[in-house]
């Protein structure tokens, strides 16, 4: 056999080989490319569903929190308009004939501090020997309104509208705004301050 077809037939050979190995090579990289292309769409899908995971449970707890918060201030008000009610009424509703001072501070026990309770009566010494008859009654329920705080002590302003007579006269209306300093904690008022008279109309 002629020595150059014998070397082309090798050389054919080699080339084929060779080819072969590349079309081998290049489709065992696009095979690990797709391989890593799966991998990384993969790890983005689950960083995606993280992600999702995160934000509802973020989602889901700030609901709960301004659900709390909505609660604790809704409950934070009913208290202060029980406690402001039960208040108003011991100081506005009563009648001197049948009932002293000290009764009406004793029906306050539980509501204020002795603090309060002091700036409350502080001008009632010797307040027991009327000279005459007072009837005064809570003619409405107080209107309130809280000052909005992160403190454990809100302010309070309590408008009051009574009605009273004295030694049987006609009746007469008066309405008069307060502040008053809550204690969340203990649910007690601890500051009592007389504001001002408000007009009757």
């Amino acid at each position: 056999m002629d020595k150059k077809i014998i070397f082309a037939s090798i050389l054919l050979t080699l080339l084929f080989v060779g080819s072969a190995g590349m079309n081998i090579l290049q489709a065992n990289q696009s095979k690990e490319w797709h391989v890593q292309q799966e991998r990384y769409e993969k790890q983005l899908s689950d960083k995606d569903s993280e992600l999702k995971d995160t934000s509802e449970r973020l989602s889901n707890i700030e609901k709960r929190y301004q659900k709390l918060y909505k609660e604790k201030n809704g409950a934070t008000n009913e208290r202060i308009s029980r406690i402001t009610k039960k208040i108003f009424t011991a100081l506005y509703t009563y009648d001197t004939k049948n009932q002293t001072v000290q009764d009406r501070k004793e029906k306050l026990k539980g509501y204020m501090s002795e603090g309060a309770l002091e700036q409350v009566f502080q001008n009632t010494e010797g307040g027991d020997e009327q000279t005459a008859e007072t009837i005064s009654k809570l003619i409405r329920d107080p209107i309130i309104y809280v000052q909005s705080a992160d403190s454990d002590q809100l302010l309070i302003l309590a408008e009051v509208h009574f009605e009273f007579s004295v030694a049987g006269s006609d009746k007469m209306q008066g309405h008069y705004l307060y502040q008053m300093t809550y204690d969340q904690l203990n649910d007690t008022i601890i500051g009592f301050k007389p504001l001002s008279d408000l007009p009757t109309t």
